[in-house]
């Protein structure tokens, strides 16, 4: 009888222990499921930052692959803005007083290289003008006054440099001549305005005043490779009155220091009545 109850005992006792034994297989065997997930995560997760570190490389760095302004960020900008009042008074007129003009230039240069670069200035000016200055009783309106407003925006200067070297520089498009001192040194509209060297007159109808003050076409300048203090302009124009043509002009100058320029301008090109030939030394 006792040795039933041992055996039976002791079969009960394998028979407890074997689920004992199976539950710690399943435990690894999840635990194992769960770090092969992990790790396919954490390899997913860097190959994602891979490729965003890539595609961030290509697109912002490099520019690959996107739509980007061709000036790029070698941009600048400058400008003026000019208003001014006007007062007019006489004994033959009414007393009048109006601010009548004012001016915004815009110069915009983008250098897309080391060579190359493109400039342009434009100019937006709203006035009123006066009408009559010399009071002519014949005319509309028969006394001088301010009458109406008058709006315009122009391109001055629009043109692409390239600089082969410092003795061969070649623009294209639209600029300010190099004649004389006084376009070269201030800034011409401005200068025109408040009543300026008559070099940079309007055109009459039938001359071109001293001289043409905008260079259409090509410009070509640089220095003298024998004295790098000697220096030229050579460029093309479009007479205002003969627009059917082209005219030339140069200019040589010198430079003795850094405050001291001279040098000596021309100009040739076809009017109305013939042609003009206009020098300058200064």
């Amino acid at each position: 009888m006792r040795l039933f109850i041992l055996v039976w005992l002791c079969t009960i006792s394998v028979m407890a222990a074997e689920p004992k034994a199976a539950a710690p297989k399943a435990a690894t065997a999840a635990t194992d499921d769960g770090i092969e997930d992990m790790q396919q995560r954490i390899s997913d997760l860097e190959q994602r930052q891979k490729d965003m570190n890539e595609w961030y490389e290509n697109f912002y760095l490099l520019g690959k692959g996107r739509i980007t302004p061709f000036l790029g960020d070698s941009m600048s900008f400058g400008g003026f803005f000019e208003s001014a009042v006007t007062h007019l008074y006489g004994p033959d007129m009414e007393t009048q007083t109006s601010g009548n003009i004012h001016t915004l230039g815009l110069n915009i240069a983008a250098q897309f290289n080391e060579k190359t670069r493109f400039v342009t200035q434009t100019l937006t000016r709203l006035v009123i003008p006066v009408r009559n200055l010399n009071n002519n009783p014949n005319l509309t309106p028969s006394k001088r006054g301010f009458t109406g407003y008058l709006f315009f925006s122009i391109v001055a200067q629009g043109y692409l440099e390239y600089r082969y070297s410092d003795f061969f520089i070649i623009q294209s498009g639209l600029g300010y001549t190099p004649f004389g001192i006084a376009a070269q040194q201030r800034e011409p509209e401005l200068f025109r305005l408040r009543g300026g060297s008559q070099v940079i007159a309007y055109d009459d109808g039938d001359t071109i005043g001293i001289f043409s003050p905008l260079w259409t076409g090509l410009h070509i300048s640089g220095v003298l490779p024998v004295n790098r203090n000697l220096g030229y302009d050579a460029y093309t124009f479009t007479p205002v009155n003969k627009v059917s043509t082209l005219g030339v002009g140069g200019r040589l100058w010198y430079k003795a220091s850094d405050n001291v320029k001279v040098g000596t301008s021309v100009q040739s090109g076809e009017q109305r009545k013939g042609y003009f030939f206009h020098t300058d030394l200064i």
